[in-house]
Protein backbone atom coordinates (compact mmCIF):
# COMPACT_ATOMS: atom_id res chain seq x y z
CA UNK A 1 0.00 0.00 0.00
CA UNK A 2 2.98 2.77 0.43
CA UNK A 3 4.01 2.20 -2.69
CA UNK A 4 0.73 2.71 -4.38
CA UNK A 5 0.30 5.00 -2.12
CA UNK A 6 3.68 7.19 -3.27
CA UNK A 7 5.14 6.96 -0.36
CA UNK A 8 8.62 5.64 -1.63
CA UNK A 9 10.52 6.14 1.44
CA UNK A 10 8.48 3.83 3.65
CA UNK A 11 8.22 1.83 1.08
CA UNK A 12 11.72 1.32 0.67
CA UNK A 13 12.54 0.54 4.24
CA UNK A 14 9.68 -2.27 3.62
CA UNK A 15 11.40 -3.47 0.72
CA UNK A 16 14.52 -3.43 2.08
CA UNK A 17 13.49 -5.48 5.70
CA UNK A 18 12.16 -8.13 3.29
CA UNK A 19 15.57 -8.58 1.58
CA UNK A 20 17.49 -8.91 5.27
CA UNK A 21 15.04 -11.42 5.86
CA UNK A 22 15.85 -13.04 2.71
CA UNK A 23 18.22 -11.46 0.30
CA UNK A 24 17.28 -13.65 -2.88
CA UNK A 25 13.65 -12.28 -3.04
CA UNK A 26 13.24 -10.76 -6.09
CA UNK A 27 10.16 -9.19 -6.00
CA UNK A 28 11.56 -6.77 -3.34
CA UNK A 29 14.67 -6.18 -5.08
CA UNK A 30 12.58 -4.82 -7.96
CA UNK A 31 10.18 -2.74 -6.44
CA UNK A 32 12.99 -1.43 -4.30
CA UNK A 33 14.81 -0.36 -7.01
CA UNK A 34 11.75 1.23 -8.34
CA UNK A 35 11.18 2.76 -4.77
CA UNK A 36 14.92 4.18 -5.44
CA UNK A 37 13.82 5.92 -9.13
CA UNK A 38 10.65 6.93 -8.47
CA UNK A 39 12.28 9.25 -5.64
CA UNK A 40 14.21 11.16 -8.55
CA UNK A 41 11.80 11.43 -10.97
CA UNK A 42 8.25 10.36 -9.79
CA UNK A 43 5.38 9.16 -12.38
CA UNK A 44 2.63 11.56 -13.14
CA UNK A 45 0.08 12.35 -11.05
CA UNK A 46 -2.64 10.07 -12.72
CA UNK A 47 -0.18 6.98 -12.31
CA UNK A 48 -2.19 3.97 -11.58
CA UNK A 49 0.61 1.85 -10.05
CA UNK A 50 1.73 0.32 -13.70
CA UNK A 51 5.68 0.68 -14.39
CA UNK A 52 6.45 1.14 -17.51
CA UNK A 53 9.46 -0.41 -18.32
CA UNK A 54 11.96 2.17 -20.36
CA UNK A 55 14.27 -0.55 -21.84
CA UNK A 56 13.77 -4.10 -23.14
Amino acid sequence: MLYRNREWKKALVRFEECLNMDPKDTPSKIFAVRCRQYMVNPPPEDWDGVYIALNK
